[in-house]
């Protein structure tokens, strides 16, 4: 499948080719940038568990003890985990930022048996937070392949935390789980007589959505 970038000048005119994507209209509200205080500076941060495997709650966690909403009020549980997880991230560089830290240098190793030489690079922390605020600016991801056009909405806090709490009897299992949870619209276009005729499929996920909340 080939992905088209998320940047504004995404084309939305002529239909997608089979397999393609591109984000398209409606365009989302632009999510104003957090604030945050710096990481370390207070007693309770010795608190959180590192070593945890329950990496979204942690984050969570991070978030409503570190970042601030766009009216300076700590961001609340509900709050952080309805974040899409792109924003989690962003808020994540952000707070790293903010707290002077060393994840401005990453290093990695090359993962070529015949190399395996370490890399050091810069992460562009200021740069990677305009792209995630270029691409929320596009509400859904529309992918087509053949007669099937699926939109997809994007993953949430809330959505790592109910998959983690799934069990699935393969990976290909939770892959197509967790891609079903992410269609709000699906359509089949079918040629009749050489006709083109298209029937829909509308997935409810605000109803749905708001009947796991209660």
């Amino acid at each position: 499948m080939k992905t088209a970038y998320p940047t504004r000048e995404c084309p939305a005119g002529p239909p997608l080719k089979s397999g393609s994507s591109c984000l398209e209209p409606p365009p989302a509200t632009a999510a104003k940038p957090f604030g945050c205080r710096p990481f370390g500076r207070e007693i309770a941060d010795l608190d959180f568990d590192f070593q945890s495997d329950d990496r979204p709650r942690l984050v969570t966690e991070i978030l409503t003890a570190c970042v601030r909403d766009e009216q300076g009020s700590p961001l609340t549980a509900a709050q952080a985990w309805s974040l899409p997880t792109s924003r989690r991230i962003a808020a994540l560089l952000g707070l790293a930022a903010a707290s002077e830290t060393s994840v401005r240098q990453v290093t990695l190793r090359c993962p070529r048996e015949d190399c395996l030489q370490f890399i050091e690079f810069d992460l562009p922390i200021e740069d990677l937070i305009g792209l995630q605020s270029i691409a929320e600016e596009r509400q859904w991801l529309d992918w087509r392949s053949g007669a099937v056009s699926l939109r997809l909405r994007r993953p949430t806090g809330r959505d790592q935390m109910e998959w983690r709490e799934r069990s699935f009897a393969s990976a290909s299992e939770a892959r197509s789980s967790i891609l079903r949870s992410l269609v709000v619209d699906q359509r089949h276009t079918a040629q009749r007589g050489g006709i083109a005729t298209q029937g829909h499929t509308h997935r409810r996920y605000g109803e749905r959505a708001a009947r796991r909340r209660r």
